[in-house]
């Protein structure tokens, strides 16, 4: 090839790079389902938080509350959805397992997502029911 062949062949491949859109932000997916709800979850007297607090790991998980690992995404963007069944709240830890305030994880009720940022300092997250029951999907999306 020649010099100017060349030249001409990099200098597209540099505009092509630079127009290029760039790299959507990645995203965690947790899952989970639970049995009953427990209206006093807001208060931290759920039975999953009393008895398996920030163990992802309990055999607890499920029964009113499921626990899961997020250290390494405060500041990500989260989604709650749940079955129609269901409403789910969410609620962040520090690695203390000390509550931290939640940005909009207990504003909605039934089948609605809730929807905010995790705070920082977040190491655990639990989706725990205020009331009913039935599965839910909770998405952290970062930039």
């Amino acid at each position: 090839m020649n010099r100017i062949f060349r030249a001409s062949l990099l200098a597209t491949a540099v505009l092509a790079l630079a127009a290029a859109p760039a790299a959507a932000g990645s995203s965690t997916t947790f899952e989970g389902r639970i049995s009953i709800g427990h209206p006093t979850t807001f208060l931290g007297l759920g039975v999953t938080e009393l008895f398996a607090p920030c163990d992802e790991a309990s055999e607890l998980n499920g029964v009113d509350g499921v626990w899961f690992e997020v250290a390494g995404l405060a500041g990500a963007d989260f989604l709650l959805t749940m079955e129609q069944t269901l409403d789910a709240d969410v609620y962040f830890y520090d690695d203390s397992c000390s509550f931290l305030e939640a940005d909009g994880g207990a504003d909605n009720f039934f089948d609605l997502p809730e929807s905010g940022t995790v705070p920082p300092g977040a190491e655990y997250a639990i989706v725990t029911a205020f009331t009913g029951f039935g599965a839910f999907t909770l998405t952290l999306t970062t930039a």
